[in-house]
Order: structure tokens, then sequence, then C-alpha cells
């Protein structure tokens, strides 16, 4: 994830090629450790697309912007990777210990204008969750600080929903990603 030129391309609002192969995106990965980007093409088989990859960095991306999660992204080369990994061709997120803090993180927030496409159905549950229920569910019994760490998911979620109605007004529905026919 912390290669973002692999995959932010994917997620930009107005991408509409999704067939060449996933290899040459990779590409950058080669500067990091030549052996990845082929151990990865030849573990997936061609069995994943980057419509696939840039729909789950897309719901992992508004998870960790809603959570604050800070610590998903390494600064140090060595540890790429170490906070989402891959496996059954599915992106595996690991190390939720930086998730809920008291304020809102600059980092997240700047992290998350990389996203300009999301899944319509992400869009609909956070417009229709509302706080007393989610709550209980995160903390059964909040004291304080589990109130302030509430407090910022909440402005974050209206932050998120404000963003995605941004971005509509300049793109159109070209921000969501399509639904596969039911």
């Amino acid at each position: 994830i912390e290669v973002t030129a692999v995959w932010t391309p994917w997620l930009e609002a107005d991408k509409k090629e999704w067939t060449a192969s996933i290899g040459q995106d990779l590409l950058p990965w080669d500067d990091i450790d030549v052996n990845l980007r082929p151990e990865f093409v030849e573990r997936t088989r061609g069995e994943v697309t980057r419509e696939m990859l840039a729909k789950e960095l897309s719901s992992l991306m508004v998870f960790d912007f809603l959570t604050n999660n800070y610590g998903r992204w390494s600064k140090r080369p060595e540890q790429f990777g170490e906070s989402l990994s891959f496996a059954t061709n599915r992106l595996v997120s690991r190390h939720q210990d930086k998730v809920f803090p008291t304020r809102r993180s600059r980092r997240v927030r700047d992290r998350a204008k990389l996203v300009e496409r999301y899944n319509p159905r992400e869009l609909f549950a956070l417009s229709a969750i509302r706080a007393g229920v989610l709550d209980e569910a995160l903390f059964p019994q909040p004291n304080r600080y589990d109130r302030r760490r509430l407090s910022a998911f909440w402005a974050q979620r209206d932050a998120l929903l404000i963003r995605i109605e941004q971005l509509r007004t300049e793109h159109g529905d070209r921000v969501f990603f399509d639904e596969p026919a039911e």
C-alpha cells in the first residue's frame, strides 16, 4: 500500500480501462524488491484484476479514514507491506492497533484524498448508520475517552460523506464502482 504509484490510478474517478495486465502496474515494486512483482503475478495466476484490488483498496482506505488508522503505512521500505498482505487472492489487513484515536489525523486525511472511487453499497451503509446502534457495538460501556473516540469517528464519517458528495458533483457517478448485475 505504501507504493501509491501502483494503485492510485485505479482509484481515480475517471478510470475507465481495467483490462491491461496488472503486472505492468506493479513495476514500481521492483524498486523495493525485484522478486515481489513476479511472485505476486505467479501466485495470483492472472485471477486478480485491477478492479478487484481497486475495490478492496478503496474499502480499506474508507476503513482507515473512519477509524483514523494512522498506523497502516510504514515509512521504512524494509517494512512495507507488513500491515497489509495478500492471501487467497484477497487483501489481508493486519495490525489494527492504531485505530480510534481521539483526534483526527492529518496523515489519514491526506491519504484518503488519494481515493476518488467508492463502493456504492458502502456509501449507502455510511449514510444509514446511526450513532446509538453503532456506538454501543463499538464501545458497549464507553468511558469519557471512548466517547471522544466515537466523536472523532462520527466527524470522520461526516467528512467522508461530504468528500464523496463533492467528488460526485465534479465527476458524477463515476466515483462509484459498477455493481455486478444481480
